[in-house]
């Protein structure tokens, strides 16, 4: 494990001793050589600002290996940095009070990390593109409109492919409802025409019309085309949804046609029941007259049993004048009581039954 200068002081101690001590030895060889007899003082400050050039360069070469370190770590938290922005997570911070190595390890395996979710993310959205296009073509739209920008990859790129996949499914939605809406009313039109209405094309020299639930169309290429997509579009499918513009305009011109059936067929209600009141008031008129016939017949019988009374009680004025009637026409009873009533000349029987007293002796 690799420690830090301030975990282990006495080891920065001893490398600076060690350097000194090195340095140290190298100073006192080099004063050494430098003052030999044979060695003049011009060439011995020479060779001093000779070996003070050289040392400069160790420094620098220290100082450019420090710097380097410090590049290739800010190198890395940077790429770090992008590949969590393209995969929609927050950028990473830097550790503190740890070594170069162990920072430029730690950026290392946040790398690692997070090239494995951006590869996996990479997967999930080659399959959200293929169920686009799965979907323009269930749906029969253009792919262009729902297309996914290829600039778009991670986290955009998903954001991107699933609002596409929304749109699709709220135009499935708008479709299954434009149509569910569709077959309500020709429904409802056909509960109140009291059946289904049957299409077919006329024959030849026939004319359109419609009579008994079937409608008899003029031969047209719309027409025609008409009569096919009525089992095409008789049940609701995925066709639907799928070829929704033929669809669409096939049911409401199927509505337009329950809606001109009921029209026409409004008169002729109307007309049935004018004629039903009509006949109804007949129907009342005629009871009435029968209740007054009723009424008029039972007072007749009444009259009856009251004359029939009035008989066996005695002789009333009016059947003394109604038997002076039938004497004026030759068939005129005695008149006396005690004369026997005799028939006529002829030996026949006068019209109309005996006179009330015939055959009864006199006091």
């Amino acid at each position: 494990m690799v420690r830090t200068w301030r975990e282990a002081p006495g080891a920065h101690a001893e490398a600076l001793l060690a350097v000194h001590a090195e340095a140290d030895g190298i100073l006192t060889e080099l004063a050494k050589l430098w003052r030999v007899p044979e060695l003049s003082v011009e060439e011995a400050a020479a060779r001093a600002a000779h070996v003070k050039g050289k040392l400069g360069p160790i420094l620098d070469g220290e100082r450019n290996w420090v710097q380097k370190a410090r590049d290739k770590l800010d190198k890395a938290f940077e790429e770090a940095a992008k590949l969590a922005l393209e995969v929609g997570e927050q950028r990473p911070q830097k550790p503190e009070n740890v070594t170069l190595a162990e920072q430029r390890a730690a950026m290392k395996s946040e790398q690692e990390r997070l090239l494995a979710v951006r590869e996996k993310q990479a997967g999930e959205l080659k399959e959200l593109r293929a169920k686009v296009t799965k979907e323009c073509k269930r749906l029969n739209v253009e792919e262009a409109d729902y297309a996914i920008d290829e600039k778009h990859t991670g986290a955009a790129g998903l954001k991107k492919a699933n609002q596409q996949l929304q749109r699709l499914d709220a135009l499935m939605r708008e479709r299954v409802d434009s149509v569910l809406t569709l077959r309500g009313k020709i429904r409802e039109l056909a509960e109140k025409l009291g059946e289904t209405l049957e299409f077919r094309l006329a024959f030849d020299g026939e004319l359109p019309g419609s009579d008994g639930g079937v409608v008899v169309l003029k031969k047209s290429k719309d027409n025609d085309q008409f009569v096919r997509e009525l089992a095409e579009f008789k049940e609701a499918s995925t066709k639907d949804v799928s070829f929704f513009t033929r669809c669409s305009s096939h049911l409401k011109r199927l509505e337009a046609a329950y809606e001109e059936e009921a029209t026409r067929r409004k008169p002729q209600k109307a007309s049935r029941s004018r004629s039903g009141s009509g006949s109804g008031s007949r129907s009342r008129s005629r009871s009435r007259s029968r209740s007054r016939g009723k009424k008029e017949g039972k007072t007749r019988v009444r009259r009856r049993k009251g004359e029939k009374r009035r008989t066996s009680r005695g002789r009333s004025p009016r059947h003394d004048r109604d038997k002076e009637k039938d004497g004026d026409k030759g068939n005129a009873a005695p008149t006396s009581p005690g004369k026997a009533w005799q028939p006529n000349s002829d030996g026949a029987p006068p019209p109309g039954p005996p006179p009330p007293g015939y055959g009864e002796q006199p006091p």
